[in-house]
């Protein structure tokens, strides 16, 4: 069935490396999260819309460790799915 979704079957490698890669100089020049991994797995695999589909994600540590109960800023949020529509979609 997840095979099946539309969005995972459109993803091509370049499509992957270019979205990492987009991600990486946002992290590193905005977004200072230095994302795991595991989080850039889950963004690639899930493809989120939405802040609520990001913030699922996100490492459960960040949301223990905000002050708000957020993962993400909005800010970063709004980033980050922008990279995904460029990207991945």
């Amino acid at each position: 069935m997840y095979f099946a979704d539309k969005r995972v079957t459109q993803l091509t490698s370049t499509k992957i490396a270019n979205f990492v890669q987009a991600l990486k100089i946002a992290d590193d020049n905005v977004l200072e999260l230095m994302l795991t991994k595991r989080e850039l797995l889950h963004l690639i695999n899930h493809i989120p819309m939405s802040g609520i589909q990001l913030g699922v994600c996100m490492d459960s540590s960040r949301v223990e460790a905000s002050e708000t109960g957020d993962a993400l800023t909005e800010e970063q949020e709004n980033i980050i799915l922008a990279l995904v529509k460029e990207h991945l979609l």
